[in-house]
C-alpha cells in the first residue's frame, strides 16, 4: 500500500482533525509579540485589528528551514552534515516501475533515493548523499547516481 501526498488536502485534513480536539484555528493571524515568562509565553496574535491574548507553555516553531519564531528569539541554525540531492528524470520501459501512483523509498550504503512516477513510463527519482560522498566522485556524477538506484 502506498500512497502520493497532496499538500493541501493533508493540510486540510489535519486543521479539521486539529479542530474535532478542541484546537482553535486563527487563519489569516499573525504572531505579534511573544514574551517568555516562568511558567508560559505570553503572546499577542493579531487578526485583522484585534489583538488575541494567550499564554500557552510552549509554542511550535512550525515555519520550516526560515525558522522564524525561533530566529526571533536568538536561535541560530546549527547546521549538521552537508547533504545534497541528485535529481534526474528518466523514461523506463519497465512496466512494473509504475506501482499503482506509490513512490519507492530505500536506503544505500551511500545515502536514500525516492522514485516518484510522473506519468506513463516516465518517473523522477532523486538521491539524498552527503555532500562528502559526492565530492571524491565529482568526475563520474551520473554514474554515481545510476549506481545508487537498484532499478536502474
Amino acid at each position: 500500500y502506498g500512497l502520493n501526498l497532496s499538500r493541501r488536502v493533508f493540510d486540510l485534513s489535519l486543521v479539521h482533525q486539529c479542530q474535532k480536539r478542541g484546537v482553535q484555528i486563527l487563519a489569516n493571524s499573525e504572531l505579534e509579540i511573544a514574551t517568555r515568562t516562568a511558567l508560559s509565553w505570553d503572546i499577542c496574535i493579531r487578526k485583522g485589528k484585534r489583538c488575541l491574548r494567550a499564554y500557552p507553555r510552549f509554542i511550535v516553531d512550525a515555519t520550516g528551514r526560515s525558522a522564524s519564531f525561533a530566529r526571533t528569539q536568538g536561535a541560530r541554525l546549527q547546521p549538521h552534515g552537508q547533504q545534497i540531492a541528485l535529481i534526474g528524470s528518466f523514461s523506463h520501459p519497465k512496466q512494473d516501475l509504475h506501482t499503482g501512483g506509490r513512490v519507492l523509498i530505500e536506503s544505500t550504503e551511500q545515502g536514500w533515493w525516492y522514485m516518484a512516477p510522473l506519468q506513463e513510463k516516465q518517473a523522477i527519482c532523486t538521491f539524498m548523499t552527503d555532500q562528502d560522498l559526492l565530492r571524491s566522485r565529482l568526475s563520474s556524477v551520473e554514474r554515481f547516481f545510476k549506481n545508487q538506484i537498484s532499478f536502474l
